[in-house]
């Protein structure tokens, strides 16, 4: 492996719960050996584990815990004295990473499965009221009053209006980087960034238009934080801060695993007091921190690290006073993926393993309560700033294929699939088909449509003789999400977008029937927005993107798949991918976009990047006549470029949104835009 590759792959497996919590990863680094703490961290705890699974994450509300894991939320008795008990149950909650809970309402943040919204007025009995579509890998939650925080890794920060849990209400979204933890602290918002190594501070007071004010810098990835009176406490970890990316041996390397301290008396203006550091013991794919304060100490989860517990009664001068490793999993301590405080017991979140209970014999130990909390003002009268002809709905529009003459085939998020008609200054609905999940692609060949609905899994419709459009059939993996759909050889076979990272390819009967073609695919890295290319020019060959180990080239032969032995193999930006172009691909970087020839292993260094401008345009790439069209699903830009002298692009017009953007499609001399939760936009490039 490459320098290159391996630093993309600390960024992209080392964030939160990158692969699944239901067994370890085998990816290790030999240099990091375990390690466990000693008497310099204090005295060692004694765990007892709870005998319900595997575990994320955990929370406490009144006399209940309330854990999550393996796509279960899990109902414990007796919090706060006693055994507790398994109460409660809800299943079909996809990849659950994070917990919140407010108002007799569990928040579940559950990276490509989105968010779901539990009642938890009766514990024993837990109900879905709500599955909300957030714009990418939902991974950090905090609940404040009538506002809900969720963290999308690199899509933002998006703002929700729960004041009806069960409706809950799209509200904005900010980007202020690799967001991994929330905490509210009055009216301000406390963001932990993973690749910033920072505190992002963000006046929430007006959630219509939350303000990103400041970035605080940290010596080690952020994730988890909370506040207690005017204390910010931030964990943090893997590598310090230092010149360039540090290697195995590097005094840096490992050694970003940590505790710091904040003075918030100035909330906009946190006045670092204060850290402490932890072992650097280093893993990668399983790697969140977190902390709680209460009663005069911050109690830490640091992944295969452990728990620690530190005295900040002097936040100058904290100091550990106890630790705990969780038994060993193949080879390593399960990671603590979380933990929950209440009356001095601490309940800790086995990643690989159970949920564990430590009593610190520290009674006054509960976390700071309080009463108040965000209200959303009415909204403001504003017109959207691209002011573009635009088709809403209540939901999230993923993607936009042009069907028949003037009609186009729209993936619409949680309000289904739509049939729509494109006209000269807008757009006509004409049909709206629910899903059973979220709409988040569509495709199709001749009367046969294909709609990815995540967690509904491949739904099959047909266009019938009457004129009506009726599901046929489907193509579901129990408990993951289908989010991309290409179809090849005439419909016959389709690559879906698996959970995670894992693709499948199936064929598709005549009468709708289904079946794999090969075993699933996966490789090392995440999927993340589209990583499928569409088809090839010749329409034999697709490229797919695990971003850590790159692009990924399939061949279609009579009605047969294989892997044609090309990788490209370089770790590719998330938000990056690439399309056909001309013979060959034209493949995106953050570094600029590069042509992409079969059977290159050059980096793209070497190929030689296009910067028009001087700028390098990140983004999902797609190609239409002799126009580029490059649109970044993270920060909302949208770019177009005169692509007649391939070695010379001219940029020709840009948009900046505040939605999504997925890829362009042009239909009737229009580009259209399926832009997340600000609709699908039409854009022409003449006016």
């Amino acid at each position: 492996m490459n320098i290159p590759q391996f630093v993309l792959l600390l960024l992209a497996l080392g964030s939160a719960s990158n692969l699944s919590a239901q067994a370890p990863t085998s990816l290790h680094d030999a240099s990091s050996p375990i390690q466990r703490p000693g008497p310099e961290f204090g005295n060692e705890l004694k765990t007892g584990a709870l005998k319900v699974g595997c575990t994320m994450d955990v929370t406490i509300a009144g006399e209940h815990v309330f854990a999550i894991g393996q796509g279960e939320l899990r109902v414990l008795s007796n919090a706060r004295g006693g055994k507790p008990v398994l109460i409660g149950k809800l299943a079909g909650l996809g990849n659950t990473r994070q917990i919140a809970v407010s108002r007799g309402h569990a928040f579940i943040t559950s990276r490509e499965d989105g968010m779901f919204i539990v009642d938890v007025g009766d514990p024993s009995q837990p109900k879905l009221v709500h599955h909300y579509d957030t714009a990418e890998l939902a991974t950090a939650i905090a609940v404040s009053g009538d506002v809900a925080a969720v963290g999308n890794r690199f899509a933002g920060i998006e703002l929700l209006d729960v004041s009806q849990p069960a409706s809950p209400k799209h509200l904005a979204t900010l980007r202020c980087g690799e967001v991994q933890s929330l905490v509210f602290h009055g009216t301000w918002l406390y963001a932990g960034t993973w690749s910033e190594k920072a505190v992002a501070v963000i006046d929430a007071r007006n959630p219509w238009k939350p303000l990103l004010v400041k970035t605080v810098p940290l010596d080690g990835k952020g994730d988890g934080l909370d506040v207690f009176g005017n204390l910010l406490a931030v964990a943090t970890g893997h590598h310090a801060r230092g010149k360039g990316y540090p290697k195995p041996g590097d005094a840096a390397f490992g050694s970003g695993h940590g505790i710091e301290f904040f003075d918030i008396a100035d909330p906009a203006d946190p006045k670092r007091l204060s850290g402490v550091k932890f072992p650097p013991f280093y893993r990668l794919g399983m790697d969140m921190w977190g902390v709680v304060l209460a009663g005069g100490h911050a109690f830490v989860n640091d992944t295969h690290n452990g728990f620690f517990v530190v005295d900040v009664r002097d936040p100058m001068k904290p100091r550990s006073v106890g630790w705990t490793q969780l038994p060993l999993v193949s080879k390593d301590p399960s990671p603590v993926a979380g933990l929950a405080v209440a009356n001095g017991r601490v309940f800790l979140a086995g990643g690989f393993d159970d949920l564990h209970l430590v009593d610190t014999r520290l009674p006054d130990a509960e976390p700071q309560l309080s009463d108040k909390g965000l209200q959303v003002p009415e909204k403001p009268a504003e017109a959207p700033a691209h002011g573009l002809p635009s088709y809403l709905v209540d939901g999230s529009i993923r993607s936009v294929v042009p069907w028949k003459d003037d009609l186009l085939l729209v993936a619409a998020g949680s309000a289904g699939w739509h049939l729509v008609r494109q006209k000269d200054q807008g757009f006509e609905r004409v049909a709206a088909h629910p899903t059973r999940g979220f709409a988040r692609d569509v495709a199709f060949h001749g009367d046969r449509i294909c709609v990815a609905e995540s967690l509904g899994g491949l739904s099959l419709w047909q266009k019938q003789p009457s004129g009506e459009t009726q599901r046929i059939g489907a193509y579901e993996v129990p408990g993951k999400s289908i989010h991309q759909v290409v179809l090849a050889d005439e419909g016959r076979l389709a690559f879906l977008a698996v959970g995670p990272n894992v693709l499948h390819i199936i064929k598709i009967a005549a009468d709708g029937q289904t079946a794999l073609v090969m075993p699933p695919v996966t490789n090392t890295g995440l999927f993340y927005r589209d990583p499928i290319s569409p088809l090839s020019a010749d329409g034999r060959r697709v490229l797919v993107q695990w971003h850590v180990t790159g692009l990924h080239e399939f061949l279609i032969e009579n009605g047969t798949v294989k892997r044609s032995g090309w990788i490209f193999p370089h770790a590719m930006d998330t938000e990056c991918g690439a399309t056909p172009n001309r013979d060959g691909w034209l493949a995106t970087s953050r570094r600029g976009f590069f042509p992409l020839a079969e059977g290159e292993t050059r980096s793209p260094d070497q190929i030689g990047l296009l910067k028009p401008n001087h700028r390098s345009f990140p983004g999902k790439p797609s190609i239409s006549g002799q126009t580029l069209f490059i649109t970044d699903p993270f920060l909302g830009d949208v770019i177009a470029f005169d692509h007649t002298d391939a070695a010379n692009p001219k940029l020709t017009a840009e948009l900046h949104l505040s939605g999504h953007p997925g890829r362009v499609a042009v239909h009737r001399g229009k580009a259209l835009i399926p832009a997340g939760r600000e609709g699908l936009l039409m854009w022409s490039l003449t006016q």
